[in-house]
């Protein structure tokens, strides 16, 4: 952060040190209000908290990427290629190619959008899939699939299940190890519909796959 600053700072607000530590204690004290669920990265003993782990970093991070946005957002456009889901910024995307904008305000998926998004990817995984180098390339293949499940939990998060399953099965595709994309195309788009074969079928094919996953 300190660097970033030193880059950036007469251009774009960055959180200096108090801030950093009031994303951590906003996130505590939305654990303890129950607004927040509890993860294994948190621990509270003796009043005392601790956090561990990548959840728990990458929660604290989200508040930050918040506090980012709250006073940049007029200023400056936003892009994202995530890495740990953060829900907050779900009302605000959209798809952009190969990663997600975030707008400044709130905004419709519109069909237009929508069909330019999976347009693009079906053109785009079927070019990669082409490629002998690509399916050789397993660093490349983790990398374009977990791009892909990013753009399918955004669907999911505006309920567009159709076109998350399409999505989660590109990413499948792509990498068909993947954990991401198989449990979430399970566990968001079947199970929560009550699709118990599909879910099942899905994470037994990764199960052989991946014999030793155990949380397959």
């Amino acid at each position: 952060m300190a660097v970033m600053r030193d880059l950036y700072g007469d251009r774009i607000w960055i959180p200096s040190q108090a801030e950093s530590a009031m994303a951590f204690q906003r996130y505590v004290e939305e654990v303890r209000a129950g607004e927040r669920s509890p993860n294994d990265d948190l621990k509270i003993e003796n009043g005392r908290v601790r956090v561990s782990g990548a959840l728990g970093v990458m929660v604290i991070n989200g508040i930050l990427c918040e506090f980012i946005f709250e006073h940049n957002r007029y200023k400056h456009p936003f892009y994202v290629e995530e890495s740990y889901v953060m829900r907050w910024t779900y009302p605000y995307l959209e798809p952009h190619g190969l990663i997600m904008k975030i707008n400044p305000a709130p905004v419709e998926l519109t069909n237009e959008t929508v069909r330019r998004d999976m347009d693009f990817w079906d053109w785009y995984t079927r070019r990669l899939l082409a490629r002998r180098a690509f399916c050789r390339d397993i660093a490349a293949r983790k990398s374009f699939s977990k791009l892909r499940s990013a753009l399918a939990g955004l669907y999911t998060s505006r309920g567009r299940y159709a076109e998350a399953e399409e999505a989660f099965q590109e990413a499948r595709a792509l990498y068909p190890l993947s954990p991401e994309a198989n449990f979430r195309l399970a566990q968001e788009v079947f199970l929560s519909h009550g699709q118990f074969a599909a879910a099942r079928a899905v994470i037994m094919q990764f199960s052989r796959e991946d014999s030793g996953n155990r949380q397959a």
